[in-house]
């Protein structure tokens, strides 16, 4: 009987194209200008998959310099140190040279989940937080700014100069601080005066006292999907015998991504459901002003093959 250790794992790997990292190469981004959004968008460019040691080093070269590279290589391998005592050395974990890892081996994906992890931590911290620190802190509200844009300048510029991740607890407390301290002259003082400001959620900021007073709580966005109580609208096409089919055409690896959350929060909420259709038609994903998406489906195959209804009234000449 053979040794269980010893069965093959069945992993079937499917490496990315050179061609699939070069178009992401434009989507990632500088190093030095956003580490923390170019580590979480490589993440999820990598998506479930593990690589073996050659691919990520592919990868890698692709995306950064030489320069960038071994700075990545040794903040991955101290993050690795430092986090994960009493285990192989950082050095051990990243070899130089490959080390022939296979996908098969459960031992050797392990090492390659391991890489992974090291470099995406090493790309979040490569670039030494505070050496910029002063442009950070030096940001001002201007004069005739809406809040909401402040704030968002101010949490960018934090996270490309400072190193400081706006979303983490200490990353909040900093951001409101600065906030508040830097916002144009009256507005200051109008903020500093709210009850317990310091406490309060970010979102609240650009909203004031009065504004909190008169919206009903009915407009704020929930979560839930709302539904009209009407009943369904039938659509009748010439010539139904014919299904209505139209190519998906291409949609960006962003668009995908954006799209993603959408699709699984309308299957959640019951709007959307699996089903097998003679029909189809594509979809488009389109960015909202504030980079999220939604999706619209293109019905314009639909509409030429509709037949019009004319609405019955008592004279055709009423106006």
């Amino acid at each position: 009987m053979a040794n269980p250790e010893q069965r093959p794992i069945g992993d079937v790997s499917v490496p990315l194209s050179t061609g699939d990292v070069r178009g992401f190469k434009k989507e990632m981004g500088r190093l030095l200008e956003d580490p923390i959004g170019g580590a979480e968008r490589l993440d999820q460019f990598l998506g479930p998959n593990i690589y073996t040691w050659v691919e990520l080093q592919s990868i890698l070269g692709i995306l950064f310099t030489t320069e960038d590279r071994e700075m990545i290589r040794h903040s991955g391998m101290r993050v690795w140190d430092r986090e994960c005592q009493g285990l192989d050395q950082g050095d051990q974990e990243w070899p130089m040279q490959d080390p022939g890892w296979n996908n098969q081996n459960e031992r050797h994906r392990q090492n390659m989940s391991d890489l992974r992890w090291m470099i995406i931590r090493g790309i979040r911290e490569a670039v030494l937080k505070g050496q910029n620190i002063r442009k950070a802190l030096s940001e001002h509200q201007g004069k005739d700014e809406p809040l909401a844009d402040w704030l968002e300048r101010l949490r960018k510029a934090l996270q490309l100069y400072s190193g400081v991740d706006p979303d983490t607890a200490a990353g909040q407390v900093l951001l409101k601080t600065q906030f508040v301290a830097k916002a144009w002259g009256h507005i200051r003082k109008k903020l500093e005066k709210v009850e317990n400001w310091q406490d309060r959620g970010l979102q609240e900021y650009s909203l004031t006292e009065e504004d909190n007073f008169e919206i009903s709580n009915a407009v704020w966005y929930t979560g839930e999907v709302g539904k009209l109580n009407i009943q369904p609208i039938n659509v009748e096409i010439q010539n139904p015998e014919i299904p209505i089919r139209v190519k998906q055409y291409p949609i960006s690896l962003e668009g995908r991504k954006g799209l993603k959350p959408v699709v699984e929060n309308s299957v959640h909420q019951g709007v959307l459901e699996s089903c097998v259709s003679p029909h189809n038609t594509p979809i488009l994903p389109v960015k909202k002003p504030d980079g999220s998406y939604r999706l619209v489906p293109d019905l314009r195959a639909v509409n030429q093959r509709a037949i019009t209804r004319f609405p019955g009234v008592a004279k055709p000449d009423t106006s």
